[in-house]
């Protein structure tokens, strides 16, 4: 039995003139590793008069990546009975104006910024659906990262919740930086206009001059709020807090703090920050950003004693492998 002519397939260009995210003018999408400090630029935007940030969608790079499943088997002519490359991209885009359209078309800003770490992992997928979008890739040097990874791991054991592996195991914590970090200076080369590289350090430490860069990048006018998002209400809160696994109140609720920067430096395991530092001294794309990661801060003894603790580690490392080899 034969199949009569196919109902003609609407395009995506179609999609965007009849929904309310349109071509991604107004959509702002910010990503980085966890604990990278996504939150507290969230934040920071969101007190501008003119962004409205959103809680986490959290899902959007599953969609993706579902996305890209359908694509590739559209290329290998799969499944290109039922869909081809406009369709597959059709209905994404309608799934995420089915979600996040009411919320931009309820908004009076200028920008409605949409952050979830795993967001910088698919930056390139969303400027496809949304071109005119402005994506924002926060960065913070990774023994801050790790150091606050684990410390979500450590507050989710004594609570009993269930937290990422990352939060558990520093090697996992390493690859997902990693992971983030690749991605999101890819796409930064690549997109020098619509991408905005945003150091967690800058912000903590030059709070007023960071921001003014960061309007700059929108096109909007400085407003002193974006420096004080600790006295202003933000949409995200209720969510991330709810469990008190990754905030409580008073840790979301903080502003520009100079003093946290290098709160890693007494606060993360010596031989964690040998075990970092390595992983990521001859990073290219943090070298760029100007982060120079040594061991330059450990004296004496404590550079000793950071070392035998990173060779133990090792070996419990190596030891393990084996074991499970066997």
């Amino acid at each position: 039995m034969q199949l009569k002519e196919p109902v003609p397939r609407r395009s995506l260009e179609s999609a965007r003139r009849d929904g309310y995210l349109e071509d991604g003018n107004r959509l702002l999408f910010v990503g980085g590793a966890p604990r990278s400090g996504t939150t507290f630029a969230q934040n920071v935007l969101d007190s501008h008069p003119e962004i409205f940030g959103t809680p986490e969608l959290l899902h959007l790079p599953d969609l993706l990546g579902v996305r890209s499943l359908l694509l590739s088997s559209v290329e290998r002519q799969l499944i290109d009975l039922f869909c081809d490359q406009s369709t597959v991209d059709r209905a994404t885009y309608g799934f995420v104006e089915q979600i996040l359209g009411p919320v931009v078309a309820a908004s009076d800003a200028r920008f409605v910024s949409e952050k979830t770490p795993s967001n910088a992992l698919v930056f390139p997928q969303l400027r496809e659906l949304f071109p005119e979008a402005r994506f924002i890739f926060v960065i913070r040097d990774p023994r801050a990262v790790v150091s606050s990874m684990l410390e979500v791991g450590r507050r989710a054991r004594e609570m009993d919740r269930g937290a990422p592996e990352f939060t558990r195991d520093v090697r996992v914590a390493i690859r997902s930086i990693r992971e983030h970090l690749t991605a999101g200076f890819e796409f930064s080369r690549s997109e020098p206009d619509r991408c905005f590289v945003l150091r967690f350090e800058d912000l903590a430490a030059r709070p007023a001059e960071t921001t003014r860069e960061l309007c700059d990048f929108l096109d909007l006018p400085w407003t002193s709020s974006m420096i004080a998002p600790h006295k202003l209400p933000h949409a995200g809160e209720r969510a991330i807090t709810m469990d008190g696994v990754w905030y409580d109140r008073s840790s979301f609720n903080r502003g520009p703090d100079a003093t946290r920067v290098d709160a890693w430096a007494t606060e993360l395991d010596p031989g964690h920050q040998v075990l970092v530092t390595r992983a990521f001294a001859d990073h290219a794309g943090l070298r760029e950003a100007g982060y120079r990661l040594d061991l330059d801060h450990l004296k004496g003894l404590h550079r000793i004693a950071a070392w035998a603790s990173w060779g133990r580690a090792r070996m419990r490392h190596r030891l393990g492998r084996t074991l499970r080899s066997r």
